[in-house]
């Protein structure tokens, strides 16, 4: 098997992304306590499916998610990617290179990625049980653990052996297709309850099927009956359809007629309210000028009034030159006959 490459972005100590290539031979990963060393052993311990927060040096698994110092902020998640060679075919899936990524949310959600494509914790726990990889066992060795391996009894050490043959694959296989089993036989259990319980049922459930055929024949003669009296009441109704529907046609026309004689009424209505404001216009027009004719009148009436004074005047003054004549024609006659009888005399 080729490890090649660790990549992790906000695991623990590692907020910036970090990648840590694993050439041929021993890769050593030197520095003082405190800078970061195993957090890079708990980093693949994580991706191979850990789940125990106290195995990750934590009290939750939050915890494994950059929190932050005084000049950096602490990041909303972490991931962690392990890239191996397969151009051996190591891997039972047809890629020359094989990334196994698991990312964690601040929020609590995670989700696990296979050549960046989602898929399950246990897709990456077969592929890895079947190389002889898993997150116990021989494949990761912390501290003390070596000294815990050579003390621990033999079947512990069988579980050591059997993940380094491959076995712990088909194990697991094993315990989930017994565990499919178990649920096979409680189905199976539950459904010969049933089946048991349906048997007891079944008479009484004959005579309700033969109570169902009945109701099925009087269903069937009820709704043909029903049919037949829908279809009377069809009848019927289209027949008083049709005489409403004349009706309404026939009071539809005498509308139509009623609202042309409206309209003509209204035209009539506004031609006369036209003529009405035209006679309207011409009584003030009239009423304005015999206003005017009444004032002129007015002072006529004034003029002839001394018109007639002077007139009155006028014939009192010709009478008075008429007397005066008069009165002038009788003295010359007068003075002519006393001029006559001066003259005779005087022959």
């Amino acid at each position: 098997m080729n490890f090649k490459e660790i990549q992790l972005v906000g695991f623990k100590s590692f907020a910036d992304k970090t990648s840590v290539k694993f050439d041929d031979g021993v890769t050593c990963i030197v520095g003082p306590n405190g800078c970061g060393k195993s957090n890079v052993a708990d980093a693949v311990r994580w991706v191979l499916g850990e789940q125990s927060a106290k195995t990750l040096r934590g009290s939750s698994m939050q915890d494994v998610i950059f929190g932050g110092t005084e000049a950096r902020r602490p990041l909303s998640y972490c991931e962690v990617t392990l890239v191996f060679d397969n151009a051996n075919r190591m891997f039972d899936i047809e890629y020359e290179e094989v990334a196994m990524t698991r990312r964690l949310y601040r929020s609590g959600e995670s989700e696990y990625l296979l050549n960046g494509q989602t898929c399950r914790l246990k897709d990456i726990v077969a592929l890895l049980h079947g190389v002889g990889i898993g997150k116990e066992g021989y494949s990761i060795i912390g501290q003390g653990k070596v000294e815990q391996i050579m003390n621990a009894k033999p079947e512990d050490r069988r579980a050591i052996f059997e993940e380094a043959t491959g076995v712990m694959k088909f194990k697991a296989q094993k315990g989930e297709i017994e565990r499919k089993l178990e649920n096979a036989k409680d189905n199976l259990t539950v459904f010969v309850q049933r089946m048991d319980e349906a048997e007891n049922q079944l008479r009484p459930l004959e005579k309700q099927a033969e109570t169902a055929k009945k109701y099925r024949a009087y269903s069937e003669e009820l709704k043909h009956e029903e049919v037949n009296s829908y279809l009377v009441r069809f009848d019927n109704f289209a027949y008083e359809t049709g005489k409403q529907r004349e009706k309404i046609e026939r009071a539809a026309r005498e509308l139509n007629t009623v609202e042309e004689r409206l309209a003509a009424l209204d035209g009539e209505e506004t031609a006369g309210r036209e003529n009405i404001a035209k006679a309207d216009d011409s009584l003030r027009s009239l009423n304005e000028k015999l206003r005017l004719f009444e004032v002129g009148m007015e002072h006529k009436t004034g003029e002839a009034k001394v018109i007639g004074e002077r007139i009155a005047s006028y014939r009192r003054q010709l009478q008075t030159a008429a007397d005066d004549v008069e009165y002038a024609l009788r003295r010359t006659q007068e003075i002519d006959s006393l001029t006559a009888a001066g003259a005779a005399r005087a022959k």
